[in-house]
């Protein structure tokens, strides 16, 4: 296997980190948007295929195929690990995708103990609920942990090195790190569930607001201690806001969010966050976010607008339409590419992103993304 060119994975790294930092590259960023199960469709394989060497060899094919400046991650959801745990929050679809139900592990009666202790009701409560093998008596519920335990450290070393093997032979940088999520999109996903959040903030307003209080530290704690990759960088998908109405966003949402973020940032770290929908109703809040530490990946929304609001604020990212990908021609999708770059490039901190991971090859056709990742290579100057 060739060495890594370390000339080109110091390019490619200095790029990307200077345009999330609010300076100019030279050219455009683009940013790998593949998830393993993408990798493993355009290859052939069922999504339901979990040999390492599998993965291996799609990971090969699709790097060595497509050109970017930096990717994510290569690892995902392990299926085994969630089916070991008896898991009811992840549940394999019958295409091999990990789909997230809507589901709640605290009773609405149960929030005054939630709020006075959050990691006891978790730990007692909320996990075993969600969780069926670990409601089981000891020793089978010690057993079930140490045996999914074991499952997702081998699996997570088995990645780890392919990662490694493939950042070498195509020269190409991951910046993953840990992950994260807003104290409300917390309680929303995992607590309560999305249709238990949305009576409770009328029902409960107090409580909800006591209870994103109380995650809060929780948040701050997982953030500071879990692994940060090379950029130091911390992902939080984001996703409960555009369902809630702007006095509910400004109530419910918006003071932990803030105060997450600004506590990471004061930390040295940076944060890389997906508003999932469209944000538009908030754009004016994200201003208060810190500057030149936000790389702001946007599903939907105005660029024109975005760029306007956040463009001294944050690194932008996203809002390339991965269906134009799917059903647009080669030359549309180029006009696209072109539109974005005139919109949101001028002055930097501006990465190329698509508006969405791809889960699956049906879902673009890869001609297209092929030659707007060698237009903006060309044409991509800021």
């Amino acid at each position: 296997m060739p060495a890594m060119d370390k000339s080109l994975y110091q390019a490619r790294l200095e790029r990307f980190q200077k345009a999330y930092h609010g300076e100019i590259p030279d050219r455009i960023p683009i940013e790998g948007h593949f998830t393993p199960t993408f990798m493993l469709s355009y290859c052939g394989y069922s999504l339901k295929t979990w040999d390492p060497d599998v993965v291996d060899r799609a990971v090969d094919r699709v790097l060595g195929e497509f050109d970017y400046d930096y990717v994510r991650s290569i690892f995902y959801r392990s299926p085994q690990f969630f089916i070991q745990l008896g898991a009811k929050t992840f549940v394999q679809a019958e295409d091999g995708t990990m789909q997230h139900p809507d589901v709640h592990g605290l009773e609405p009666e149960e929030y005054p103990e939630f709020i006075a202790d959050p990691y006891k009701t978790i730990v007692e409560k909320i996990v075993p609920r969600l969780y069926t093998e670990l409601a089981k008596p000891s020793p089978y519920n010690a057993m079930a942990v140490a045996k999914a335990i074991f499952t997702n450290n081998m699996l997570r070393e088995k990645f780890r090195v392919i990662q490694e093997k493939y950042q070498d032979k195509y020269s190409i940088p991951y910046t993953g790190g840990g992950m994260l999520a807003a104290p409300f999109d917390f309680v929303a996903d995992f607590i309560r569930g999305f249709n238990g959040i949305s009576i409770d903030i009328r029902r409960r307003p107090e409580q909800v607001l006591a209870a994103c209080e109380a995650v809060l530290p929780l948040m701050i704690k997982r953030g500071l201690s879990g692994p940060n990759g090379i950029t130091k960088t911390i992902s939080m998908p984001l996703h409960m806001a555009p369902y809630l109405k702007p006095a509910d966003f400004e109530k419910f949402y918006w003071p932990t969010f803030k105060k997450l973020c600004e506590v990471m940032t004061e930390n040295g770290y940076y944060l890389y966050i997906f508003f999932e929908h469209d944000w538009t109703r908030y754009l004016d809040y994200l201003q208060e976010l810190p500057k030149g530490r936000i790389f702001a990946k946007f599903e939907y929304g105005d660029p024109k607008l975005i760029k306007e609001k956040l463009g001294k604020v944050v690194c932008i990212s996203g809002l390339y339409p991965v269906a134009l990908l799917k059903n647009g021609t080669k030359g549309e999708c180029l006009k696209k590419a072109q539109e974005l770059i005139e919109i949101l490039a001028p002055g930097g901190g501006y990465i190329f992103g698509l508006d969405k991971s791809i889960m699956k090859s049906s879902d673009i056709n890869p001609e297209n993304l092929k030659a707007v990742t060698q237009f903006i290579i060309r044409e991509g100057k800021y």
